[in-house]
């Protein structure tokens, strides 16, 4: 059986762009893991919460990666997407991560220094409040705890 030159070409052509693709698609699940790991290096949390939003991720990656199978190949695996996806991840890792996670991390912390301030005066406030009505309280209390004396008597 011979196949047609023509034929031939669309079917790489095809096969190149899902590569470029799946490449494109493997730099994006890192880009977004470098996000986490911009939180997660600028606001600590405990180990559960970072587990739970490893997890998340990770589960995400699985459904993203399925998705782009399934819509390119029919769902059937084919080892240069997995290389494609690969090799986009690790083309992100070694070129632009560094300074994004550097950059991110240094903004982050200052957005969170710039929301402390807010924070921090509403905190106060809170407390003064929470006084001025618990003194209040405990003078309503001891008022009524006079009317109430005589009554016993």
């Amino acid at each position: 059986m011979r196949v047609c030159s023509a034929e031939m070409s669309r079917y790489m052509s095809h096969e190149l762009s899902a590569f470029a693709r799946a490449f494109f698609h493997g730099a994006v699940l890192l880009w977004l893991y470098d996000g986490l790991t911009i939180w997660r290096l600028a606001r600590k949390s405990g180990r559960i919460a970072v587990d739970l939003r490893d997890l998340l991720y990770w589960i995400f990656a699985a459904l993203y990666t399925f998705r782009y199978f399934y819509t390119v190949s029919s769902g059937s695996l084919r080892g240069y997407l997995f290389a494609g996806i690969l090799f986009g991840g690790l083309a992100w890792k070694y070129s632009l991560s560094p300074y994004y996670v550097r950059f991110g991390t240094k903004v982050l912390k200052m957005i969170g220094k710039i929301l402390d301030i807010p924070r921090k005066a509403l905190k106060k406030l809170g407390k003064r409040l929470k006084f001025y009505f618990g003194k209040c309280k405990i003078n309503l209390y001891k008022l009524f705890q006079r009317l109430f004396k005589g009554d016993r008597v």
